[in-house]
């Protein structure tokens, strides 16, 4: 598992946290209409952080509420401030796994970094996020400190992305797992409803709700089916 002490001594501010980490100084994220745009983080997204130490999480959650961005400021902790860690990050598509290491290196100091690509981040202290679409053997050959599955629930291959995965944190690193939904007939459904022999995960809910009010509910079921926002929001 992992330790809670930073050991990057005389290079800086040291935080035994994500969360302190993130309320130490203002942090910045890119926001799809307003641009480069200070992170107030909320509630839900407190609650995850806090639990960034748990061996076993699992999230199903509505759709632009900011969620990938905050677990890649939790991955950009993780490798900023535990060196050596080796994060990997499997997501639906390519252009989704870009996101995720955009998100983190949005984070990166200048001096943070030795290897800049478009899936790959390599920090000075020997940490690496890696980034990847959901083909049938992810992870092969990275042994993982770190897993994210992002929109699992809509992972082409997911038993076999699941099969490969399994063995990169067999030592017993930390996975996250977190999707939209999209009904029952798929393994994120699966693993969240205890249906996959462990049972030891720290589940979430989070909704529409936790972001937007009634009122933007309303303006947006007008423009969907009723099937269409509960996959999408709900």
């Amino acid at each position: 598992y992992v330790t809670r002490r930073s050991v990057l001594p005389n290079d800086g501010p040291t935080f035994r946290t994500p969360l302190e980490w993130l309320d130490a100084a203002p942090r910045f994220v890119t926001h799809p209409t307003r641009g480069r745009t200070r992170l107030e983080a909320r509630d839900y997204q407190r609650e995850v952080l806090e639990a960034w130490e748990h061996p076993r999480r699992i999230v199903v959650k509505s759709r632009q509420i900011g969620f990938t961005q905050i677990l890649a400021m939790e991955a950009y902790w993780k490798a900023r401030y535990l060196p050596g860690r080796q994060i990997l990050c499997v997501a639906q598509r390519e252009e989704n796994a870009a996101e995720f290491i955009r998100y983190v290196r949005e984070q990166c100091s200048p001096d943070d970094l030795g290897r800049n690509n478009e899936l790959s981040l390599g920090f000075k202290n020997g940490s690496r996020i890696k980034a990847q679409a959901a083909t049938k053997n992810p992870g092969r050959g990275y042994a993982a400190s770190d897993v994210y599955l992002d929109e699992f629930a809509f992972a082409p291959w997911a038993a076999n992305v699941w099969q490969s995965i399994a063995p990169s944190v067999s030592t017993g690193g930390p996975i996250t797992i977190f999707s939209s939904p999209h009904g029952r007939a798929n393994l994120f459904y699966h693993i969240w409803a205890g249906r996959c022999g462990d049972t030891d995960w720290w589940r979430r809910s989070y909704s529409w709700r936790v972001l937007w009010d009634e009122a933007w509910a309303e303006a947006k079921r007008r423009t969907m089916t009723r099937e269409g926002f509960a996959e999408e929001y709900e």
